[in-house]
């Protein structure tokens, strides 16, 4: 063959491949290869403070996902090789171009902030501790709040690592913030899911889409560290005299923009939506698709048989739910809006239902029960400002604790001249039958099993004012005491006479053992008596001055007898009584009173085996391992 023959030969060859070519560059991919030309782009990024060239301090954690396809560098030939082509959205990154006094500034702020949420935690592991103290495994939510302490002093160790080193570092010269992001492609095909690191690639000029791409929401060119596509996926071949990108991916690109405008409200003013361009699900679609209209609502995440089916978000104005979805239902996911960020169970309306955490960025947390979007059930929560709360709640109104009553609580009762006269007729008590049989019946109350309790501590009214004595006292305070049953004597405090004479009186008539649980004060007062003593000040000081002759006299330091609505009138303005002496709650409904307590009486009108008439029931906030150092110590907790 001479060279003209192969030569003709060669150019016909020649011309056959950039027939077939051109063929494939002109012709529109099928359905089935733009299905498997779309991938997911997941972006991480974070800020790091550093310093000499060191990262010390990480922050501003973010997670974005964008939509990409995969793409041939070379018109109508296979040169994929790992690269995609999806949109990068820039961020309003201030903090990128701080540095020097800026960064000084910032770490100052950050320092104040580190503080305030120390002390924070401070308050609130106080409470943790308080609450884990008296309560045990039997109580319900013990586990939960159990874990939650230990995250809580994970948090605070963190916390203050963090204050000793930004305040190392503030005054360093080199200090300068940076974002760093990491890149990762996840495909889904028939083998599954694929999930591939990749890195930013220079644009491909030949193909013009850096110039047909939005200014501001520009085309990002990625490629796997392999230089490979996923298993199972196809590439894309661009057309730059028609699109830059392809019509799929122009669609999601703004919808990716629509949706991070929602999770970055302060960028919105900086997107543009140029094409406006809304592409209906296919009938039937099976696989990833963002049904995002132009306002910004939708959904972007997985489908089946045209069915929401597995990880994907739903954007309404300003909220998101995102998790797993199933047949078109969410039943546990992640809700975001101005209330802050829910986990947990939710209905088909997206509100919480069932069991959930509720946190926001000003340290409110939340877990437990939910109806309707509200709190309502048990839960336990932590404020802003470290309060803990724990109990049941109704329409997000907080009610208090509602004990479960078994025989494992300790019991006690209250008794004066009242369980021996009744009318005219006077009764004695049998001691060697005393048992509790009944709660009282103002409060419908939690009971596991029949009441058949114990009495396990006895206070006895000693004596009240400067003159009045209970004439039963001694009586039964030795006989309390020979039948085993931890006793305590308390006086009753007149608003007419000094607090000095009164613990005079109280002393010489009252009798103290070693073993003997701390004196109480039954402080009673009405809000007329108050103001005839000349106000809660004049007041308060006369009862200081019984509660320091008392503890100088008998070696122990006394307990507050007080009525619900005494602490939250006047126990408040005392701050210093509050924070030195243990109190004893009269309060007379269902819900424990949310103040720390020794003791709560719940009820007047118990029942006691051996006692003719009502009692008063107590019961101490702990169990047997507490009562026992309680009653070996000099005051209460």
């Amino acid at each position: 063959m001479n060279r003209t023959i192969r030569y003709t030969i060669g150019t016909l060859l020649l011309a056959c491949l950039l027939l077939v070519a051109l063929f494939r560059w002109l012709s529109t991919p099928s359905e089935e290869t733009r299905a498997k030309s779309l991938a997911i782009v997941k972006r991480c990024s974070h800020y790091a403070l550093v310093c000499r060239g060191q990262e010390i301090y990480a922050f501003g954690h973010d997670t974005v996902y964008t939509p990409a396809v995969w793409m041939n560098r070379w018109a109508a030939f296979p040169s994929c090789r790992g690269r995609l082509l999806t949109t990068d959205v820039p961020f309003a990154d201030t903090l990128l171009t701080t540095g020097g006094s800026g960064v000084s500034t910032w770490t100052a702020k950050h320092i104040q902030a580190t503080r305030q949420k120390v002390q924070r935690l401070n308050t609130l592991l106080q409470q943790l501790d308080y609450y884990l103290k008296t309560h045990d495994v039997k109580d319900y939510g013990f586990h939960e709040i159990m874990s939650f302490s230990q995250r809580t002093r994970k948090e605070l160790a963190q916390a203050k690592h963090l204050d000793s080193l930004l305040q190392k570092v503030q005054h360093e010269k080199s200090l300068k913030i940076q974002r760093s992001t990491e890149y990762q492609v996840i495909y889904r095909g028939e083998g599954g899911v694929q999930e591939i690191a990749c890195t930013p690639e220079e644009a491909d000029t030949a193909t013009g889409t850096r110039q047909h791409a939005p200014a501001k929401a520009r085309a990002l060119y990625l490629r796997t560290h392999t230089h490979q596509m996923a298993e199972g996926a196809c590439a894309w071949t661009m057309r730059p005299w028609r699109d830059s990108i392809p019509q799929t991916l122009l669609f999601t690109r703004y919808g990716a923009q629509a949706a991070l405008a929602l999770r970055h409200p302060d960028l919105s003013a900086n997107l543009t939506f140029e094409h406006k361009v809304y592409m209906p699900m296919p009938e039937n679609y099976t696989g990833y698709w963002m049904d995002i209209h132009a306002d910004g609502t939708g959904y972007a995440g997985w489908w089946q048989n045209g069915k929401r089916a597995g990880e994907g978000t739903v954007y309404n104005k300003a909220k998101q739910w995102k998790g797993v979805w199933r047949a078109d239902t969410l039943p546990y996911g992640t809700r975001i809006d101005d209330t802050g960020t829910y986990r947990g169970e939710l209905n088909r309306q997206g509100e919480a239902e069932g069991h959930g955490i509720l946190t926001d960025c000003s340290g409110l947390y939340y877990d437990g029960k939910w109806r309707d979007g509200k709190k309502d059930g048990f839960g336990f929560m932590a404020d802003g400002n470290g309060v803990l709360h724990v109990g049941e709640w109704k329409a997000d109104k907080f009610l208090g604790e509602r004990l479960l009553y078994h025989p494992d609580r300790i019991y006690g009762i209250d008794i004066s001249r009242f369980q021996h006269e009744i009318g005219r007729r006077v009764y004695p008590i049998r001691w060697k039958q005393l048992r509790i049989t009944h709660l009282g019946t103002l409060s419908k109350k939690k009971v596991h099993g029949n009441v058949d309790y114990p009495v396990s501590f006895i206070y006895i009214k000693s004596t009240e004012g400067t003159t009045i004595r209970n004439k039963y006292y001694a009586r039964d305070y030795v006989q309390a005491r020979k039948h085993g049953i931890h006793t305590g004597s308390y006086h009753f405090f007149s608003t007419r006479t000094s607090g000095t004479a009164q613990a005079k009186h109280f002393i010489r008539h009252t009798r103290f053992a070693a073993t003997d649980l701390p004196p109480v004060l039954d402080l009673e007062p009405t809000h007329k008596q108050i103001a005839a003593m000349g106000g809660a000040e004049k007041m308060w000081k006369q009862v200081e001055a019984w509660l320091h002759a008392v503890e100088r006299h008998c070696g122990k330091r006394p307990i507050l007898y007080i009525s619900q609505n005494f602490v939250n009138r006047y126990l408040v303005n005392a701050p210093h009584i509050m924070k030195g002496y243990a109190v004893w709650i009269a309060r007379y409904g269902a819900y424990k009173p949310h103040v720390q307590l020794t003791f709560w009486q719940l009820s007047p009108d118990g029942r006691v085996r051996g006692i003719k008439g009502p009692v008063d029931i107590n019961v101490f906030n702990g169990y047997q391992e507490d009562f026992h150092a309680f009653c070996q110590q000099k005051q209460g907790f």
